[in-house]
This record gives structure tokens, C-alpha cells and sequence, in this order.
């Protein structure tokens, strides 16, 4: 069985669907996921997919994706 740290290695190793890399932001040097989103817009446009799943549940309201993308456009607009 695999330690944790040797399980992280594996999935964030490189050519892994989380690899990690260092970037220098700013004048700060963050470890990010080089597979990752860039914008907000992009992991919305990627749930179209899913556009009667649950997305976001708030006490006894329930949002689907699709709820969410068409309230995102209105906030955006």
C-alpha cells in the first residue's frame, strides 16, 4: 500500500492529471496544478454536461448547473 506522500507524488507527478508546477507570481513562488482552469468562466462552461445535476445546495434550495450558469450570465450581463 502507499504511503500518502507517495500517493501525492503519483497524481501530481509530472504527465499526471494533477500535476503540480511552480510558478513566481508576482514576486511569490506558488505551487499550482498545471492542468488547472484559468477562469471561473472555463470550469462553468465545462459543466454543460451536467445540466440536471445538483451543483449547489443551500438549506432546502438545490441549483442544477444549468441554474447556475443562466444566474452567472445574468450576474455577468
Amino acid at each position: 500500500m502507499l504511503t500518502s506522500d507517495e500517493a501525492y507524488r503519483k497524481i501530481t507527478g509530472p504527465g499526471q492529471p494533477f500535476e503540480m508546477q511552480t510558478l513566481e507570481i508576482g514576486e511569490r513562488k506558488m505551487r499550482i496544478y498545471k492542468n488547472a482552469a484559468n477562469s471561473l468562466k472555463r470550469i462553468l462552461l465545462s459543466t454543460d454536461r451536467f445540466d440536471d445535476r445538483v451543483a449547489i445546495v443551500y438549506e432546502d434550495e438545490r441549483l442544477t448547473f444549468k441554474d447556475l450558469r443562466n444566474r452567472v450570465a445574468i450576474l455577468a450581463n
